[in-house]
């Protein structure tokens, strides 16, 4: 269904979170990595009262703020369960190349209800018919290539630059175009769901954001909400870490990225990436547990083939995330420590 959006001013989003507080956990400001990306978050979806789906709230009245150099400010969405009875939601990728996608990562905000809740992280091919602000559509979210279940307790709304990484059973070969995003349908009435979404028109594409209806229908949020939410949701491709090359596999939000020796270190990782467009470089490096473990900011780097040395010497057996940002959008890809 077609919804209406509010945008309040900065006091009447201050006064709104501040009249709200006695009727939820409200998590905090978005600080950290997640505010330098631009991913920053108040609320669109998600109804107040212990994150519950209430059909009766006005889901889009409820402001958190975000951290704004120690100033907290209403900035950018959560995208989530609600009272419309959404489905899923869903963020398009258009690539350079096709590539192999070997799972998702998601920047939660906010969850509630039984943490066995079980949610879906799915990939989809951009085959299927949907709407969008322009009209119908043939390349929304379709068909499924890969389905892998998680529950509430697996979600990470804690950490600051924390996340929730989710791997398929099997690597995907994907064309340059498909969707990525987690399906609530088998959540509870009760249960709840945040993803943090950039403030609106941070996007490199118009309309890649989609939610699926009640009847089973996509629509963009655009379309769902009107023009002033043209935005990007926090969902991230694990992509391919098999290839040596930097040049073997498709680019992705500006960058290439490999482990020039191998995906699997035994005491130093050499990193190899491409910047396809000048950007403001940094580099993190989280254990499974969402802990950074190594912290670069290259600064401002022009296109070109650039390396950079990880010493794992420290570090536990087990895998770790390694993400690359161009100006605060990330490629990541997954490396082991025996």
């Amino acid at each position: 269904m077609k919804k209406t959006l509010l945008i309040p001013c900065l006091m009447c989003c201050a006064a709104l979170a501040s009249a709200q507080k006695a009727s939820y956990s409200e998590p905090g400001p978005v600080t950290g990595a997640r505010a330098l990306s631009l991913a920053k978050a108040v609320t669109d979806t998600i109804a107040p009262g212990f994150w519950a789906n209430d059909p009766t709230a006005q889901l889009t009245l409820w402001g958190a703020l975000c951290d704004e150099g120690g100033i907290e400010v209403p900035c950018g969405f959560i995208i989530g369960t609600n009272g419309y009875g959404d489905k899923a939601k869903a963020q398009q990728f258009l690539l350079d190349e096709p590539t192999v996608v070997e799972g998702v990562i998601y920047w939660f905000y906010a969850k509630g209800g039984n943490e066995n809740a079980v949610v879906h992280a799915r990939l989809y091919a951009a085959n299927g018919n949907g709407t969008t602000a322009s009209g119908p559509v043939s390349n929304a979210p379709g068909t499924v290539l890969a389905n892998k279940d998680f529950t509430l307790a697996d979600v990470d709304t804690t950490a600051e630059n924390g996340f929730t990484a989710v791997m398929f059973d099997n690597p995907v070969y994907v064309p340059i175009e498909f969707a990525l995003g987690f399906d609530v349908s088998s959540l509870g009435a009760n249960d709840s769901l945040g993803l943090i979404g950039t403030s609106t028109d941070m996007t490199d594409f118009p309309e890649f954001s989609w939610e699926k209806w009640g009847n089973n229908s996509w629509a963009t949020l655009q379309y769902a909400w009107g023009p002033n939410l043209n935005v990007d949701l926090c969902v991230f491709a694990l992509v391919d870490n098999n290839s040596v090359g930097i040049g073997e596999t498709g680019s992705l939000n500006n960058m290439r990225m490999s482990f020039l020796n191998g995906n699997i270190s035994e005491g130093t990782t050499v990193l190899g990436y491409d910047v396809v467009s000048s950007g403001r470089m940094d580099l993190v490096v989280h254990n499974s547990r969402g802990q950074v473990m190594h912290e670069v900011a290259f600064g401002q780097q022009g296109v070109g083939n650039y390396t950079h040395v990880i010493d794992t010497r420290s570090w536990a057996a087990g895998s770790y995330y390694v993400t690359l940002k161009n100006n605060g959008r990330p490629l990541t890809k997954k490396l082991f420590k025996q």
